[in-house]
C-alpha cells in the first residue's frame, strides 16, 4: 500500500505545483493587461468605439448602423467607418459609457479590462477541458502567458478575446458537461459579439450525439442571439444584418494576400471551400470538438483573405490542441509580429495611441508575420495528427 501511495502523493504534488504555476501566470498576465489598459489609449479601434458610443447616445442605433462613424486623422475627418458589430456590442458600449461616467476612466479601459477578464474565462474553460495532465498543461500555461493575448487584450481594444472566450466555453459545455442548452447560449452570445464563430458552426452541428442534442444547441443559440438583438429592433434587423455581414477585412498584411497582390477574391473562395471540406473530412476522423475547432480556426487564419492584428486572439486558445513546442513557436512569432505592428503604429515604444492611419508598418515586421503565418500551417498539421493519435490510442 505504501508503494502505491508514494507515487500517488508525488503525482498530487506535481498537480498542485502546476496549479500554482498556472495561477501565478494568469495573475501576472492579467496584471500586465490591466496595466496596459490603465496607462495607454489603445489603437484606432478604441477611438472608433468611443465615436460609436457618442453617435449612439446622440443619434440612436439606427443612425449608427446607417451612417457609421468618422475616421479622424490629426483632427481632420478623412473617411467613414461603418458600424459592423452585432447589436450586443451596443449594450456593451452603453455599459462602458455608464462606467466611464461613474469612474472617470475611459471607455477603452473598461473594454480592455473586459477582454482581460474574458481571457481568464478562456483559461478556466481550458483547465476544465483538459486538467493539468502532462501532455496538456504546458500548452495551457503558454495560453496564460501568450504575448498575443497580453497585447490584444491589454492594448488593442476590440471584442475578439471576449468572443472567443464564449466559443471555448461552448465547447467545454458541450464536450465535457453535455449541456447543449448552455453551450448553445454561450455560442449565441459569442456570435452576438462578432459573427466569426459561424465559421465553426458546422463543427458543432456535426458533433457526436443524437439529433435532439444538436437541435437543442441550435435552438438555444438562435434564441440567445435573438433575445440579445431584440432591444435594438428599432434599428431594423435587416439593416443590422447587412452591415454586420458585409464587413470586409484589410488584405495585404498577412499570408497569401501579402505574398500575392490582388488575390483577395480567390483566397476568400479557397478559404470557404477548405473550411467546409475540412469540416466534412474531420466529421468521423476527429471526434474531439475542441480539436476540430482548433484545426478549422488555424485553417481559416492561414487562408484568411484579410487581416487585423486582433484576429490572432482567435487562435490563442486552440494552440492547446497542438504540441507545446509548435504552440511555443507560434506564440513567439505572433508576439514579435504584434509588437512590431503596435510599436510602428505608436511611433515608437512605450505605446500610447497606435494610429494605423498615420504610421506605416515596416517590411521587416511583415516578414515576421510570414513566419507566424507559416507556423500556423504547422499548427494545422500538428493539431490534426495529435487528435488522430489520441483516437488510435483509445481504439
Amino acid at each position: 500500500m505504501r508503494e502505491r501511495d508514494g507515487p500517488g502523493r508525488h503525482g498530487q504534488d506535481a498537480v498542485h505545483s502546476r496549479q500554482r504555476m498556472l495561477l501565478v501566470a494568469a495573475a501576472f498576465a492579467f496584471a500586465l493587461k490591466a496595466a496596459l489598459a490603465w496607462t495607454s489609449y489603445g489603437t484606432n479601434d478604441v477611438q472608433t468605439f468611443e465615436q460609436m458610443l457618442e453617435t449612439l447616445q446622440q443619434r440612436g442605433a439606427r443612425y449608427l448602423y446607417l451612417e457609421g462613424t468618422d475616421i479622424v486623422l490629426d483632427g481632420r475627418i478623412v473617411g467613414r467607418m461603418p458600424m459592423n458589430h452585432p447589436p450586443t456590442v451596443l449594450a456593451m458600449l452603453r455599459l462602458g459609457g455608464a462606467l466611464r461616467d461613474v469612474t472617470g476612466l475611459r471607455l477603452g479601459f473598461w473594454l480592455r479590462l473586459w477582454c482581460a477578464l474574458a481571457d481568464l474565462l478562456t483559461l478556466w474553460a481550458l483547465y476544465r477541458l483538459f486538467g493539468l495532465a502532462r501532455e496538456r498543461w504546458m500548452g495551457i500555461l503558454l495560453v496564460a502567458l501568450a504575448p498575443a493575448s497580453i497585447m490584444i487584450s491589454g492594448f488593442h481594444g476590440n471584442t475578439d478575446p471576449i468572443m472567443i472566450a464564449f466559443v471555448v466555453l461552448a465547447v467545454y459545455l458541450l464536450e465535457k458537461r453535455d449541456a447543449p442548452w448552455r453551450a448553445g447560449a454561450a455560442f449565441g452570445l459569442a456570435c452576438s459579439i462578432k459573427v466569426w464563430p459561424l465559421v465553426l458552426a458546422p463543427a458543432f452541428l456535426l458533433s457526436d450525439g443524437p439529433l435532439r442534442r444538436r437541435a437543442t444547441f441550435v435552438a438555444s443559440a438562435l434564441g440567445t442571439a435573438l433575445a440579445l438583438a431584440l432591444p435594438w429592433h428599432a434599428a431594423g434587423f435587416g439593416l443590422m444584418a447587412q452591415r454586420v455581414f458585409r464587413y470586409g477585412s484589410l488584405p495585404g498584411w498577412w499570408g497569401i494576400t501579402y505574398l500575392v497582390q490582388g488575390s483577395q477574391a480567390a483566397t476568400r473562395i479557397a478559404m470557404v471551400a477548405c473550411v467546409l471540406v475540412g469540416t466534412a473530412y474531420m466529421h468521423r476522423r476527429v471526434p474531439s470538438l475542441f480539436a476540430r475547432c482548433a484545426v478549422l480556426t488555424f485553417l481559416f487564419l492561414f487562408l484568411s483573405p484579410g487581416f487585423g492584428p486582433q484576429y490572432l486572439a482567435w487562435a490563442v486558445p486552440w494552440t492547446v490542441a497542438a504540441g507545446w513546442r509548435s504552440a511555443a513557436a507560434w506564440h513567439a512569432a505572433a508576439g514579435v509580429f504584434l509588437f512590431g505592428m503596435y510599436t510602428a503604429w505608436s511611433g515608437g515604444f512605450p505605446w500610447d495611441f497606435a494610429n494605423a492611419h498615420k504610421y506605416l508598418i515596416p517590411a521587416g515586421t511583415f516578414r515576421v508575420g510570414l513566419v507566424a503565418w507559416v507556423v500556423t500551417a504547422l499548427l494545422i498539421v500538428d493539431a490534426y495528427r495529435r487528435s488522430r493519435r489520441s483516437v488510435a490510442s483509445e481504439s
